[in-house]
């Protein structure tokens, strides 16, 4: 069993070798996901070629473990659902995204929305990831604002982000300024009415607001009535030169 590259123990209701699991130091790829899991255990840590953790569904999964900041080696895809059970913000740092390099796509998720939406902002706040990011999604946040991260552009190989349902946003986050975006979905913004500089830009000179963006996508915006165009030299191309 100590030569185990990959374990799936999807639907268990018990898992009764969580003990043992810091054994397994070849695995690769472990599934938790759709189990009574409660908890990781601090030995997770010991996993160290571990590169794919699946916890989805895990709805009784209340505390992750510090340990699970030290998984570097994780890589690929990695969603985060159920962000509204967070009780202490404080957990979502132990994930410390900032030094799992081989994350190439981020999926955030809140299944319902909160009251407290300062709290929201503080979650998303410890959730950064680290700048090659390329693809990122975040679902139902909560937040009135965007951290920082989010809006500051230096997030520069991102080329595909999904925004949906953001009910307590009143603007659209600032992406104008990332060069190889090529593909932005959003919806559900049902606070916005319009759309303006701040779409584009932060506040620095940015030439050719998203160069390189060749979808975008607009949807359930109630409330929206206006949309800025930015000034533009056409003959360069202007603002959505790929569309």
């Amino acid at each position: 069993m100590n030569c185990l590259r990959v374990l799936a123990v999807c639907g268990y209701s018990t898992i009764w070798f969580l003990d043992l699991i810091s054994n397994l130091k070849l695995l690769r790829y472990l599934d938790f996901s759709y189990t009574s899991l409660k908890e990781l255990p601090e030995t997770i840590c010991a996993l160290y070629n571990l590169q794919t953790l699946l916890l989805s569904e895990c709805g009784e999964l209340t505390y992750l473990t510090a340990s699970i900041g030290q998984l570097q080696n994780l890589s690929g895809k990695l969603s985060i659902t159920r962000l509204e059970n967070v009780v202490d913000v404080g957990d979502v740092l132990k994930v410390n995204l900032k030094e799992k390099n081989y994350i190439s796509e981020l999926s955030l998720e809140w299944r319902s929305q909160t009251d407290d939406s300062q709290k929201s902002r503080e979650i998303l706040e410890g959730l950064q990831p680290h700048t090659k990011m390329e693809r990122l999604k975040i679902l139902c946040y909560g937040g009135i604002r965007f951290p920082n991260w989010v809006v500051d552009g230096s997030f520069s190989h991102l080329v595909c982000v999904r925004l949906f349902d953001y009910v307590n946003c009143y603007e659209v986050p600032t992406l104008g300024n990332l060069p190889f975006l090529k593909s932005f979905d959003i919806g559900g913004f049902s606070l916005v009415e319009r759309i303006g500089e701040e779409f584009y830009s932060n506040g620095g000179c940015v030439t050719k607001p998203f160069r390189r963006l060749e979808t975008l996508s607009f949807s359930d915006m109630s409330e929206w009535k206006e949309w800025l165009f930015v000034a533009d030299d056409r003959s360069e191309g202007g603002v959505f030169p790929c569309l």
